[in-house]
């Protein structure tokens, strides 16, 4: 259901405070929602008994609607919501998500977004295998954007590894998968177990700027964030912003110590990582120790989410500097 005007952000701020049973369908509840647009809405005349009935009446048809095309509709007071992303440190996150496949991957143990460049060296996309192969095998869930580059070997890689992996998608999920190449990996990730989720509702066209919001709810959907490769600008830079302000730890592999200086100074989809490695702000990878703590701080922050109230604010995260040791390098 939606009323013009009214988002997200005002539906959660709204419905927050009350208990999932005390929310009810009828007019007269409506009436006592703070939301400053329907009231409005109600004062002039424009929302009344009769309208609302008809917006609830279209709400059914929409629900049966994404019901024959498998589509699950998910709103944030529901226990399928992904708790991870109620529990953002920014409170920001869609009051309502489509979902096709696997709805418990939603809500799993272990879940990692993993990002990146979509023009990948061999040396990223050879990593991207390595790490992906230790974070399966230790139950991770990975969750990515099935852009081309990274985001698909990343998926590819999951799959390969028999692990389940989530998709977001930035178009209502009974529109043709963007980019058109990933059409049969989306297909096989939902065969595989996995899941396509979309914050659009069917039948919305992919949009730029949706593309750019996606980004934000992989790594909130998430435990942590590695981010393989990255230039010091564009998009992959901008998800890498939100695993911070979102309290998600961010992890990169430290390429510095894997292929020299030189290698950083030559090769653009390094300098991103590594300038997040100087300024303190992301985990740096590169032994079998390092990676396993960057696993266990993401373990360990999942397990204060679910012990603490969704409303007592989240310590922030501190980036720890794994012992510099040449011993069992990753």
């Amino acid at each position: 259901m939606k009323i013009k005007g009214v988002g997200s952000k005002t539906i959660i701020n709204a419905l927050e405070s009350f208990a999932p049973d005390d929310i009810k369908s009828d007019f007269n509840f409506v009436k006592t929602l703070q939301i400053k647009k329907v009231q409005s809405m109600i004062d002039s005349g424009n929302l009344d008994a009769v309208v609302w009935r008809q917006t609830l009446e279209s709400a059914t048809d929409m629900i049966q609607k994404h019901r024959q095309l498998d589509i699950e509709i998910i709103d944030f007071l529901m226990p399928d919501y992904p708790q991870n992303l109620k529990q953002v440190e920014t409170k920001k996150f869609p009051a309502v998500l489509y979902v096709k496949g696997n709805l418990l991957l939603l809500n799993a143990e272990k879940s990692i977004a993993v990002i990146g460049t979509r023009d990948p060296t061999d040396n990223g996309l050879a990593l991207t295998e390595k790490y992906i192969g230790s974070l399966v095998d230790d139950g991770f869930v990975v969750v990515s954007g099935l852009a081309l580059g990274t985001d698909t070997n990343a998926h590819v890689s999951t799959l390969e590894n028999s692990g389940k992996t989530v998709a977001i998608l930035a178009a209502g999920l009974d529109e043709p998968v963007y980019p058109a190449k990933n059409r049969e990996l989306a297909e096989k990730i939902l065969t595989e177990g996995g899941a396509l989720v979309s914050e659009y509702p069917a039948g919305t066209k992919l949009m730029p700027q949706y593309l750019a919001a996606r980004d934000e709810w992989q790594s909130g959907m998430s435990d942590g964030v590695l981010a393989l490769e990255t230039g010091v600008k564009g998009g992959t830079q901008i998800a890498m912003g939100h695993s911070g302000r979102q309290g998600r730890p961010l992890a990169v592999p430290d390429y510095r110590r894997y292929e020299g200086d030189d290698y950083i100074a030559n090769t653009k989809q390094a300098q991103g990582t590594d300038a997040a490695i100087q300024a303190n702000q992301a985990f740096p990878l590169y032994t079998r120790g390092s990676v396993k703590q960057f696993i266990t701080m993401m373990i360990e922050q999942h397990q204060k989410r679910v012990e603490l109230n969704r409303k007592v604010e989240q310590p922030p995260v501190k980036v720890h500097q794994p012992e510099q040791t040449q011993a069992n390098l990753f």
